[in-house]
């Protein structure tokens, strides 16, 4: 896979390590309107009208918050850079000679500069539109903090509020609603709902509480106390102050959001959406996971179709997991190749099946699966298994979690049979 460079149009000083790493690429549109400079590997070309738009919509309501944190004029550019993947940031960051994990995406303030590595520059990726839901939020959070570089109030603020500030005006109309009762029996639910339990009776005050959790967590916790202290004191320049002493408990019964997060794991994902689509795009040596919001009961029938990238060694899967933890696992193979077998509390690798899928790498597959007498059965083209609920343990309802490892997944269910 070539690594592919940067649009940009600047010639001079560090900037100029920028237009040399750019290479071969086209100069943006130069649009005194948008806010930022927006600097996309050649691949993504089709985001930039979006991305412009949604620069554009983002700026306006953060001015909103103007009346309490004034924005200073400052001719200097802002600049938003999104990478190909961990490689190619590496690069950039010795090329920029630029400090901090370069996998992970930051602002530089004193560069007034943001960097966003994408996972992998697969097809499924980015021959869309505009990126998936997770990093849409990604790039609209670290343009936030590139909108706050002017606004020395906020720049005042504990770090906690300008992340959650940040993630606040990110994640605005693009967070799925989870249903926390959704999924009432199913396992890891449970245990994350145990884990803040345990946390809020621990930890009485609300940052003590978040400091403990996963990073998407963290978050979360920080941009739901943001957006309280901006409700509660609307006219209040500093509402990080009143908010600071929140008590977790209050923030555990009232923040759904967080109770959800147990529902998909890592980045990128496109979660599944009203036409049953959805798409995973992993790192490389990374998993992304996602559950799905169909359950496969006595009589139901479900019916997907799925394709896995090019890139990396890719393979995809499937857990059909049931309430005691106990999991049929099916391997997906980006040559087509599959396995199921019966997973009991530990990882197995079996043999990958099958013939193969006639259109080569990349083409979309066929699957099917129902419960039916007793009988779990799962069909893609000739390959078949079967798994007898009752030899095997298995009880339903059967939860299924879709994942991705080192590569991309697209997922669309076709129909459902009850």
């Amino acid at each position: 896979m070539s690594r592919l460079g940067f649009s940009c149009t600047w010639v001079f000083g560090l900037w100029g390590m920028v237009a040399a790493f750019a290479c071969h690429a086209p100069n943006p549109e130069a649009t005194p309107e948008l806010p930022v400079e927006l600097h996309l590997p050649e691949a993504c070309s089709a985001w930039r009208p979006w991305l412009a738009e949604e620069m554009q919509q983002l700026w306006r309501r953060a001015d909103s918050y103007r009346r309490l944190w004034p924005r200073q004029d400052n001719p200097e550019s802002l600049r938003l850079v999104v990478v190909a993947d961990a490689a190619a940031a590496r690069r950039f960051y010795r090329q920029m000679e630029l400090s901090g994990d370069p996998a992970v995406p930051r602002t530089f303030p004193d560069r007034r500069l943001a960097v966003i590595p994408l996972p992998r520059l697969d097809a499924l990726l980015v021959q869309t539109s505009q990126p998936p839901r997770s990093l849409r939020e990604t790039l609209r959070h670290e343009a936030v903090h590139l909108w706050s570089l002017d606004a020395p109030a906020l720049r005042a603020s504990p770090l906690w509020f300008q992340e959650g500030f940040a993630e606040l005006l990110a994640s605005e109309g693009l967070q799925e609603e989870v249903e926390v009762d959704a999924y009432p029996s199913h396992p890891a639910w449970q245990d994350w709902l145990r884990q803040l339990e345990q946390r809020a009776n621990q930890h009485p005050q609300w940052q003590a509480f978040a400091e403990g959790l996963p990073a998407e967590g963290l978050l979360e916790c920080r941009r739901w106390v943001a957006e309280q202290a901006l409700l509660r004191h609307p006219e209040n320049p500093e509402p990080w102050i009143p908010a600071a002493n929140m008590a977790s408990r209050e923030l555990l019964q009232n923040g759904s959001r967080l109770r959800a997060l147990i529902h998909r794991r890592g980045r990128e994902i496109e979660p599944p959406d009203s036409d049953g689509k959805a798409l995973l795009v992993a790192a490389a040596h990374d998993q992304v996971a996602c559950w799905w919001p169909a359950t496969l009961q006595e009589g139901t029938r479900l019916q997907f179709r799925f394709r896995l990238g090019r890139t990396g060694v890719a393979e995809g899967g499937l857990h059909l997991r049931c309430a005691d933890g106990r999991q049929v696992r099916l391997r997906m193979h980006k040559r087509g190749l599959l396995s199921a077998y019966l997973e009991d509390g530990a990882l197995l690798v079996e043999p990958l099946q099958g013939d193969g899928q006639a259109g080569g790498f990349g083409a979309w597959q066929d699957l099917q699966m129902e419960v039916r007498r007793d009988q779990l059965r799962l069909q893609s083209g000739s390959w078949k298994q079967n798994f007898s609920l009752a030899e095997s343990g298995l009880s339903l309802p059967l939860f299924l979690e879709f994942y991705v490892f080192d590569g991309a997944l697209q997922i669309h269910e076709t129909g459902t049979k009850p």
